[in-house]
């Protein structure tokens, strides 16, 4: 629900949950859960203007999802093949990088720094492929050659080498799988643009139910490092077209793709009727307030 009350914007997260509605804390507006106002103090007469902006919610693993629109263009993601209910969270955990989310977003279609950023080495060429208008994924295979502490222990426990599938869903969502020969990672990431040219990101890991759901929180501070590492590493990026050369291809499709994408989702639904989720620019407060 839009966080500001209809009447004087005063902030909803502020306020209490009275029954099934959210009371404004500055003049006891109370909201139902299809955002419009069913009680005024002091008055039978509700103005039209009495009603919230709603946004698809759903609850996975501990945690509220929404969509930043009205309607949703795509489900909230998973791993391709595998149902939710299998597996377990971890703990969430974010970060900051310095630099804007189209340049994180390009990155995972830039087949030049998989090896310079992340010291893997290409055992052939990726295969990149848009299965639905606002999914773009990539798929490539390759030899773990990083000689450090993480890496050495990553070789020794899971194996050399690695096939990884990076899906971007509606611009800012990356689904991620990492088979090893002895093991498989998974996680995806939120991101949405802050100020001054910064992208903020929310990290979830998955293990599956049973005995390994005891790891994640190893399988967690790897994946941790593995990230902040990158943002790191592509701090103060800027897109300048005049500089991209051929080898920038993957990342010049990916930009093109990006542009595409709808700026606002009013009256849109995917084409297998499923509602989409994706943070994006302007996130609203209420849940991370209220819940």
């Amino acid at each position: 629900m839009a966080a500001n009350c209809s009447h004087m914007g005063a902030d909803l997260g502020c306020g209490t949950v009275a029954g099934e509605s959210i009371q404004c804390p500055f003049h006891n507006w109370k909201y139902g859960t299809d955002g419009v106002c069913s009680h005024i103090p002091g008055t039978s007469a509700i103005p039209e203007f009495a009603r919230q902006t709603n946004y698809p919610v759903e609850e996975r693993h501990g945690y509220v999802f929404f969509f930043n629109g009205t309607e949703a263009l795509f489900r909230l993601p998973f791993f391709d093949g595998e149902q939710a209910d299998d597996f377990s969270a971890g703990r969430v955990f974010g970060y900051t990088a310095r630099a804007p989310w189209f340049m994180v977003a390009a990155q995972g279609f830039d087949s030049q720094h998989f090896q310079t950023v992340h010291d893997r080495r290409l055992l052939r060429s990726p295969h990149v492929d848009c299965p639905t208008p606002f999914v773009r994924r990539n798929r490539w295979h390759a030899e773990i050659i990083g000689e450090a502490v993480r890496d050495r222990i990553l070789k020794f426990i899971a194996g050399k080498t690695v096939t990884l599938t990076i899906e971007n869903w509606g611009g800012t969502i990356f689904v991620v799988k990492a088979e090893f020969p002895r093991a498989c990672s998974r996680f995806i990431v939120f991101f949405r643009p802050n100020e001054e040219e910064q992208t903020h990101f929310d990290a979830i890991v998955f293990a599956r139910r049973g005995p390994l759901a005891l790891t994640l929180p190893i399988r967690t501070r790897f994946t941790r490092g593995h990230l902040l590492a990158e943002a790191d590493k592509i701090r103060d990026t800027q897109y300048l077209p005049a500089r991209l050369i051929p080898a920038d291809a993957d990342m010049v499709e990916c930009f093109q793709w990006l542009v595409k994408l709808p700026q606002n989702s009013h009256g849109v639904q995917s084409d297998d009727g499923h509602r989409c989720f994706s943070p994006e620019k302007n996130c609203v407060e209420i849940y991370s307030k209220i819940i």
